[in-house]
């Protein structure tokens, strides 16, 4: 009921907004923070619409010097993407992008920084809303199958990289991969739920002892008809920009305000790209949604050596040898303290190194100029040794 709600909402406000800045418009540069109002309304709104642009379109514009880019696979889920910027000589780095809210493109930087030194293979997710009932369910088997399918086609030796809701993914392709002849030489995860069973954090404890019918009932709803998915049940990608903004609210209130003062300069910076970043949503199948809840923060049948998909056991002990590398933010709003480290634990690694960013949130594990700073050299180690 409340994603019909908004769609009553955007369908009230969409005229407004329109003709408000239409209206305005003669008077652009007489009028400039009334045009940045109408112009930040406008965006707002629009952050309930699909976002237009793929991955490799947010990639291309970021990436400096020769780009190359065609896509290996197209399923109705998913595309991947192979990409190529630097060296080609290397095995390719897999990233697997986050399924749980906002759209792949988000994290561009993260590409352009493994494109330095590496081919990347990405995985870039369909937003559940556009896809149509008739391509069956999403869920967390299907999320592995596909990280399994872009390690091979990667090849051998690659570096699988998963970040956030991924990381459960990661781990369970990558050992499955590994137990049919294609083992990555590493593994890096980035501010990831992948073993959730010791440490205190909101979210995580919420959602551990809440059940799965009431957080279906909660937090799912179907697809408007006006959509191609229409009745498929999804997460909306609205509610994970609500759950972050709530578990930061001066931070994204700030953005706000930041980007109404760039807008009335007329001046574009980093308050724009990291608006835009915020309200690039995607719709997630509850299904997927479901299957994470359950089996990073309640069975947490990953970290207990319990994970069966598709009738096959995956087995952690198929990536021995694996190098790996772990990545936390100490501010970060949605993922708990040792949720990520705690893979140095579970896997039989061979050679690990836990890095913890102090006061970084969890968007920073991935874009803005703290990833740059922070996190970007750590994976440059691993990508030049691997």
């Amino acid at each position: 009921m409340f994603y019909q709600i908004l769609e009553w909402q955007r369908q009230l406000w969409a005229p407004w907004v329109d003709a408000s800045r239409l209206a305005t418009e003669p008077a652009r540069s007489l009028l400039p923070l009334q045009i940045a109002s109408s112009d930040l309304a406008k965006r707002l709104a629009g952050a309930l619409e699909p976002c237009e642009a793929d991955l490799a379109s947010f990639v291309r514009a970021d990436v400096a010097g020769p780009f190359d880019v065609q896509a290996a696979v197209r399923m109705p889920f998913v595309t991947l993407w192979r990409m190529r910027s630097a060296r080609a000589d290397r095995a390719p780095a897999v990233l697997v992008p986050p399924f749980s809210g906002y759209a792949p493109g988000v994290t561009s930087p993260l590409v352009v920084a493994l494109l330095r030194h590496r081919p990347v293979v990405a995985l870039d997710w369909q937003d559940a809303r556009l896809v149509p009932q008739s391509a069956g369910p999403f869920g967390l088997v299907d999320q592995v199958r596909a990280v399994e399918r872009a390690l091979f086609e990667a090849g051998p030796g690659a570096i699988a990289v998963g970040l956030s809701q991924s990381v459960v993914a990661t781990v369970a392709g990558a050992a499955l991969a590994a137990a049919a002849g294609c083992k990555p030489a590493a593994i890096v995860l980035l501010a990831g739920p992948l073993d959730t069973r010791d440490g205190h954090h909101p979210l995580s404890s919420y959602l551990r002892v809440q059940s799965l019918s009431a957080l279906e009932a909660q937090f799912t709803a179907d697809v408007p008809r006006r959509y191609a998915g229409s009745g498929r049940r999804v997460y909306p990608g609205v509610y994970q920009l609500i759950a972050y903004a709530c578990g930061n609210a001066a931070l994204y209130w700030n953005v706000q305000a930041g980007l109404l003062a760039e807008l009335t300069a007329g001046q574009p910076a980093e308050r724009t790209r990291e608006h835009r970043d915020l309200h690039s949503l995607q719709d997630v199948p509850a299904e997927l949604f479901l299957d994470t809840v359950a089996v990073a923060f309640q069975q947490h049948a990953l970290a207990r050596g319990r994970l069966t998909l598709d009738g096959r056991r995956v087995e952690l002990e198929a990536l021995r040898g694996v190098r790996l590398l772990t990545i936390e933010g100490t501010a970060d709003e949605l993922v708990g303290r040792g949720h990520t480290h705690g893979a140095v634990d579970l896997l039989p690694h061979g050679g690990a190194r836990r890095v913890t960013v102090e006061g970084a949130r969890h968007h920073e594990m991935f874009t803005g100029p703290r990833f740059f700073e922070a996190v970007a050299p750590h994976l440059d180690e691993v990508l030049q040794a691997a």
